[in-house]
């Protein structure tokens, strides 16, 4: 698999090159059959000069996103546990769920497990025996010990706030591999071996994760090379059908070219649009992928429900509430792959600036991640 890896941009490049020297060694054949006509001249010179400079545009944002790095966990300041505050406005945040005192051994805990305990869950006072006030005793002395304890745990060395936690566990999201903390929208690459902020995908075309600082250059990538593969086809179709003058069967094998450009460029754009569809509900590619999985196995299990069927059934403010999540959700999403809102669009897919740290940082500090730490 690594073998392929380092191949992919190889053959992507050749496929470049390949396409740009063909029309090069066209359209001179071109300028050599009518030197005496003139516009011919004129235009297979502007166009094989703007075909060479498509194909070094390509070339250009293929390499930048190759040698982008898509912003890696680092693995000194995630070994330590980071704060987690729960986004919800009006309430305190939640405890940390990984707090120093050992699990099952915190005195509410064993309080709940009492064979007194109501009906309701909570532990009911026990009859005033020996024993009794024996078993409060040894928890007083226990609780007292590990609060001793936390308090004698180093200061953990991890500045950063987490807002999401683990859904099978409730507790930190931590990777088994790496044996790090998660950060929020944080993924482990089984092919980089790394743990990625906003992991999208594992690219092999470009051997290279996509990530928080890539997506972008990912982006710019996708559209310009398709943009320059449309208008490639265009020029070449000039020549073809325009310029040339010989028989059609004569000319035919030059038809090729431009069909491969446009196949590739209108792969190229619809790949782009659905990226850009992603972007706008605020979901990744691994999202989809998660959320269209979990949904096969509701569907296996009778229990399937895409949210259609019972969205008549919300009320008018949990539509609204459901909305504004939404729009929060595609907002951040496009703040953290393009950054702050600038105009016009264009502007978004400019390969600079990019983002090149490390840091658990946002790139913008949005209502909702007002607590977050700095570093």
């Amino acid at each position: 698999m690594l073998a392929c890896g380092y191949c992919s941009p190889v053959v992507v490049s050749i496929i470049i090159v390949g396409l740009a020297v063909t029309n090069t060694v066209y359209y001179i054949l071109l300028i050599t059959r009518y030197p005496k006509v003139a516009w011919k001249v004129a235009v297979s010179v502007i166009i094989l000069v703007l075909v060479l400079l498509l194909a070094a545009i390509a070339l250009f944002l293929y390499y930048k996103i190759i040698f982008t790095g898509p912003g890696y966990v680092p693995q000194e300041e995630w070994r330590d546990p980071p704060r987690y505050e729960a986004l919800t406005d009006g309430e305190p945040p939640e405890e940390n769920p990984l707090s120093q005192t050992r699990e099952g051994n915190r005195p509410e805990e064993r309080r709940s497990h009492s064979p007194y305990s109501t009906a309701d869950g909570k532990a009911g006072n026990a009859p005033p025996t020996t024993e009794n006030q024996a078993a409060e005793g040894r928890e007083t002395k226990e609780a007292t010990a590990d609060t001793a304890e936390v308090a004698d745990a180093p200061a953990s060395r991890n500045p950063y706030v987490v807002h999401t936690l683990d859904h099978r566990t409730g507790q930190l999201r931590r990777c088994r591999v790496c044996n790090i903390y998660k950060p929020d929208n944080a993924h482990h690459c089984s092919a980089c071996m790394k743990c990625v902020y906003n992991f999208d995908h594992h690219c092999a075309y470009v051997n290279n994760c996509v990530g928080r600082n890539n997506y972008k250059l990912f982006l710019t990538f996708v559209l310009g090379s398709g943009i320059c593969c449309i208008i490639g086809c265009g020029l070449s179709i000039i020549g073809v059908f325009a310029i040339d003058t010989k028989p059609i069967d004569e000319r035919a094998g030059w038809i090729a070219p431009p069909a491969i450009m446009f196949v590739l460029g209108a792969v190229l754009i619809l790949f782009w649009s659905q990226h850009c569809c992603q972007i706008q509900k605020g979901n990744t590619t691994l999202d989809q992928i998660i959320k269209s999985s979990n949904n096969a196995e509701k569907y296996k299990n009778g229990g399937y429900c895409d949210d259609r069927c019972c969205w008549s059934k919300k009320t008018k403010e949990d539509k609204k509430l459901e909305k504004e999540a939404r729009e929060r959700k595609s907002r951040a999403m496009r703040e953290e792959v393009f950054g702050p809102p600038t105009k016009p669009c264009i502007k978004w897919y400019y390969p600079y600036p990019i983002r090149t740290d490390d840091t658990a940082t946002p790139t913008m500090e949005l209502p909702q991640y007002s607590n977050a730490a700095q570093p």
